[in-house]
């Protein structure tokens, strides 16, 4: 097998993890497992909760459930980060 082809296809493979990881978080099925898989390999998980689809709720939501586990502190480049980070998701 060419070893180009092993690169994309584990690059993929780990892409489809954290989409499928995503989507079980979204959906309120996200157990200890699945968590504890993502940290090993680097990534952190928070959730959140908000009642409306206003984009500006949601990113309040998202920066308040990032604050809360530790993941940012409230600096202005952290919270740019994160709201382009947003912005990027709303948008495709």
């Amino acid at each position: 097998m060419n070893p180009r082809s092993e690169k994309v296809d584990n690059s993929m493979a780990k892409y489809n993890i954290i989409g499928q990881i995503s989507i079980l978080a979204a959906m309120g099925y996200l157990t200890d497992v699945d968590k504890n898989l993502m940290s090993e390999k680097g990534y952190s998980i928070v959730t959140g909760n908000v009642g409306t689809m206003n984009a500006e709720k949601v990113f309040v939501a998202i920066k308040t459930a990032t604050k809360r586990e530790g993941i940012i502190i409230n600096t202005y480049r952290e919270v740019y980060a994160l709201f382009y980070a947003c912005l990027e998701v709303f948008t495709g």
